[in-house]
């Protein structure tokens, strides 16, 4: 069985890199200082406070951690659902622009 910290990074890095395929860029925080999982900027040059979970099931509580972990950007909190039968480093992303409506997309890494 995996420990949840350590599915936790898995899900972390799997999804920078899927980021990184989209060519934004991810800047890790640093080590020992709490908030979100990392920040990343889109190619438009917004800046983006993301969260990232790994969990069969996605709930109030997590929105609630990615919304009052950053005030100042944009929000993003990525699910990738365990034991649904997904494909492979598959993720829901909701996106929370500053001052605007949420967003729901469906991404999925490069083979």
């Amino acid at each position: 069985m995996v420990r949840p910290r350590a599915k936790g990074n898995i899900g972390e890095s799997d999804f920078r890199r899927l980021l990184q395929e989209r060519d934004w860029r991810v800047f890790k925080r640093p080590h020992g200082e709490s908030g979100d999982d990392f920040t990343a900027i889109d190619t438009s040059d917004r800046i983006w406070s993301c969260e990232v979970k790994h969990t069969v099931s996605l709930t109030f509580q997590h929105y609630v951690q990615c919304r009052d972990q950053s005030k100042e950007k944009n929000r993003l909190l990525a699910w990738r659902p365990s034991k649904w039968g997904f494909p492979a480093k598959t993720y829901i992303v909701l996106m929370w622009p500053s001052g605007g409506e949420p967003e729901v997309h469906k991404w999925r890494a490069r083979a």
